[in-house]
């Protein structure tokens, strides 16, 4: 419904002679505030024309899902008619029909990127965020249509890894923990390569604590099957467009002209490849891999990463607006009030696999990702280990295993479709409805605290339906079973694609 009136409204713009306003209004779903309208725009605040907005309304009035539009301090607010709650509700009963109404019209081949954290050590929370956020999102673009490859990316070519193993064989104590020593006593070798090396991270700390928290990949691209040929021919590419140039003995990249603050180094003159080299190459990669969309997942300390990994793209005449960064910043642990610095070097760390036993993986992902990624996260375990309704992951799951329960009593399984509502099945009908218009708009603003947000609305009126009608021996209990179905049908598609699970009791 949102693209048709979208569509309804360009369409008139351009009659109007107002075309250069298509992209600038906005439509939302009142997920808060239904006293507004189930959407509304704000298109009267943009145009300034009486008339226009006027003419406009006329025709989204023809609209035949629109009951009513009204027209308030410069906002467009449509309401929808009541056969739309009733047929969206029985529509979601069916898990068939509720995930075909999520489809897009454009599939795009995308790559998501996430956690990629050095192979030195077990994961931290702080890897986590990242991770969770990066799932989900992918999970959400894949549901929606799009074909897309979750990757994470090994760096096993790097210092990092290099400072690892001479920290392992006495050269250097720039990695030090527990850890540190159980590696020394699995690896005898002196001599162990640091692919290798790697290699056994990845396998003994790294897809355990992955596994464990339901952060899957599609694709492990290690760094050392860049070297030499993907990244020869990078250069070679960039060379031909005179892009690269030596200056005091260096290799430079002309990032300046494509939009970076300063040209960057590639080469140093000791004919050490930076790191930038590795990732010029690694995007060239991707792009050669014939992805349309490219996400990537960093912690907001690589704020100045972005024009630079921009401009490459540039220079492989990629679209800058194809490359999505998405950043995030810290967890902190609270414990005994007072948070506790992570740092994988130093060895003193919460890692992911000790905060997942001291929180389940589902509070965990769930509290995370109802933060916006652009803010700091002070984690109180007390208060997520709490069981009530103050815990938004126990409230919302207990309202999928309340439904579930309701579901077991009533003996007839074969669902009649509603024919009429009344107020609390309209309320929770036009949450429904809400869903798809949620799951579409996070798949273009990359904003999964905003799916969080809608369950939060969303189980508000289940346990508020819950407490208000009786459905198990009500007259019309068969038809209640298609509601109950459609709640149940949104919330099990909605953990999935946080990757939380669907508990059957609680």
């Amino acid at each position: 419904m949102k693209n048709q009136i979208i569509k309804i409204i360009d369409e008139n713009l351009t009659k109007l002679n107002l075309s250069q306003f298509k992209d600038k209004y906005l439509v939302r779903f009142n997920l808060d505030n239904p006293k507004f309208g189930d959407y509304s725009l704000n298109l009267g605040l943009i145009i300034k024309d009486k008339q226009a907005v006027e003419k406009i309304v006329e025709v989204l009035i023809k609209l035949n899902f629109v009951k009513k539009v009204e027209v308030l301090s410069g906002y467009i607010n449509i309401f929808l008619k009541e056969k739309v709650y009733l047929d969206t509700l029985n529509r979601y009963s069916e898990i068939k029909k509720l995930k075909a109404d999520l489809k897009t019209i454009k599939v795009e081949k995308i790559n998501c990127e996430f956690v990629s954290a050095n192979p030195t050590g077990p994961l931290s929370i702080g890897n986590a965020r990242g991770g969770y956020q990066g799932c989900a999102m992918a999970n959400i673009l894949k549901i929606v249509g799009h074909k897309v490859d979750r990757e994470y990316y090994i760096n096993d070519y790097g210092n990092q890894i290099k400072e690892l193993k001479k920290s392992i064989i006495g050269e250097s104590d720039q990695y030090q923990g527990e850890y540190l020593t159980e590696i020394k006593q699995d690896i005898k070798d002196k001599n162990i390569s640091i692919i290798d090396l790697s290699d056994y991270i990845v396998k003994k700390y790294i897809r355990p604590s992955l596994e464990k928290n339901n952060l899957k990949f599609d694709i492990w691209f290690k760094e050392s099957t860049l070297y030499p040929e993907k990244v020869e021919e990078a250069f070679k590419l960039l060379k031909t467009k005179g892009l690269v140039y030596t200056k005091n003995g260096a290799l430079w990249m002309r990032t300046s002209e494509l939009g970076d603050e300063k040209d960057r180094v590639i080469i140093k003159k000791n004919k050490v490849n930076t790191y930038f080299a590795s990732d010029i190459a690694y995007l060239k990669d991707k792009i050669d891999r014939g992805y349309e969309r490219i996400i990537f997942y960093w912690g907001a300390d690589h704020h100045g990463y972005i024009n630079r990994i921009k401009a490459v793209a540039k220079a492989f005449n990629y679209p800058e607006k194809n490359i999505v960064v998405n950043l995030f910043q810290l967890v902190k642990v609270v414990e005994n009030n007072q948070p506790i610095k992570v740092s994988k070097r130093a060895g003193k760390i919460i890692t992911l696999d000790q905060f997942s036993d001291l929180v389940s993986s589902d509070v965990a992902k769930y509290i995370i990702l109802s933060y916006d990624p652009n803010k700091e996260i002070i984690f109180d375990i007390a208060k997520a280990r709490e069981k009530s309704s103050k815990n938004p992951v126990y409230y919302a799951q207990y309202g999928l295993v309340r439904y579930k329960k309701i579901r077991k009593k009533i003996k007839l399984q074969k669902i009649i479709e509603l024919k009429d509502l009344g107020e609390n099945e309209k309320n929770l009908a036009r949450v429904i409805i809400g869903f798809r218009e949620t799951i579409a708009n996070v798949s273009f603003t990359y904003r999964v605290t905003d799916l969080i947000k809608y369950l939060y609305y969303f189980t508000k009126e289940v346990h508020i339906y819950y407490e208000k009608e009786k459905i198990v021996g009500s007259e019309n209990e068969q038809e209640k079973l298609a509601l109950v179905n459609s709640i149940i049908n949104i919330y099990e598609t909605a953990f999935k694609l946080l990757g939380i699970n669907n508990p059957e009791k609680m």
